[in-house]
């Protein structure tokens, strides 16, 4: 549902230094999405594309680059050290990249908290599925027999969160990495290749397949967030079915990297005035857009802008919440040497 997200899209328009004016007018920005067509992650970047650039001083034109692999590993990687700091290159990732390097993935050689954030969408809510024909129709059934998973591999929450869930709660997800994106992993639930989808977002979901949703063609048996959404009330929440006190705060870990969304994010280093250009406020969005194209409530995406756009994240990868500085209080509750002794505990994905 690329027009509802683009409502809620929009680029702060004070009048920015004259250098950055300067600097993109007749430039055109490259944004790099780290999943391939179709998915939830290029339709978000290619909305964002068609909107933005009149927004940025300069009014620049804007392309989008697809970049799929490992679950954005391959973008994540190619923006921390490789794309140009000139403020002409921005990407969207999937949440699990700020993790990745914490779960020891060995090609996630980067520190998330040097990109530069530009904003995050608003927070989401995880869902494992299975196709309406499996076996497996509750999370009670994934727990007694085998239930195969479409993953993109890498680090992403399709990739990581049924081995946690293997772990903390006792099922038996199977899965099988490699699928370039979103649209290829449906393909192979529809053919029945796989049973289902793990790590998937809901928001995600009735974007590209609202009719797994509205037909029921679908069993939704998990939900992985800080809370339940409000439409799916009668789905279990996944630390509200941990084993123990443990089990919980793992997911409950999990849970907040939800609350991230999908980030977009520079590479280090880019000057301040480009960054402030290029920082997303989603208030002005939905008074400047015209009102068919906002959405409808609990479909709508929001960009959080500026400091609070990457406040998420840097909570998740070991940074004070105000003023910047390292604290060693990852989610508030571990040092990193507990927390890496908490991750050890999920077998590290190879698919």
């Amino acid at each position: 549902f690329s027009l509802p997200l683009s409502a809620a899209l929009v680029l702060a328009a004070p009048a920015f230094a004259q250098p950055a004016d300067d600097f993109y007018r007749g430039k055109t920005i490259t944004l790099v999405v780290g999943m391939a067509p179709p998915d939830q992650h290029d339709n978000d970047g290619r909305a964002l594309a068609r909107h933005i650039g009149k927004y940025i001083p300069g009014n620049p034109a804007i392309i989008v680059q697809n970049m799929p692999g490992a679950g954005a590993l391959k973008a994540a990687q190619y923006i921390a050290a490789h794309a140009p700091k000139d403020g002409l290159t921005f990407g969207i990732l999937q949440r699990g990249v700020y993790l990745m390097p914490l779960l020891g993935f060995p090609d996630a050689n980067y520190d998330p908290l040097k990109f530069s954030f530009i904003g995050a969408r608003s927070p989401e809510t995880s869902i494992t599925v299975t196709w309406r024909e499996s076996k497996a129709k509750t999370l009670a059934d994934a727990r007694r027999q085998e239930v195969v998973l479409a993953s993109a591999g890498g680090g992403g929450d399709g990739n990581v969160l049924p081995f946690l869930y293997n772990e903390t709660l006792g099922t038996k997800f199977k899965v099988i990495g490699g699928y370039p994106g979103g649209g290829d992993m449906n393909l192979a639930v529809e053919r029945r290749e796989v049973d289902g989808r793990g790590g998937w977002s809901m928001g995600a979901m009735r974007g590209t397949r609202d009719d797994w949703w509205r037909e029921k063609k679908v069993n939704i048996i998990l939900q992985h967030a800080l809370f339940k959404h409000r439409d799916l009330a009668d789905v279990p929440l996944a630390q509200e079915s941990a084993k123990n006190a443990s089990d919980r705060a793992l997911l409950e870990l999990f849970g907040k990297q939800q609350g991230v969304g999908f980030a977009f994010v520079a590479p280090p280093g880019v000057p301040a005035d480009r960054m402030a250009a290029l920082r997303l406020r989603a208030n002005d969005a939905r008074s400047r857009l015209p009102r068919r194209s906002r959405g409808h409530e609990g479909r709508s995406r929001s960009i959080v802008g500026g400091a609070d756009g990457g406040a998420d994240a840097r909570y998740l990868c070991n940074a004070e919440r105000r003023g910047g500085a390292r604290q060693g209080d990852f989610a508030g509750q571990w040092g990193e040497p507990e927390l890496r002794a908490l991750l050890s505990r999920i077998p590290l994905p190879t698919g």
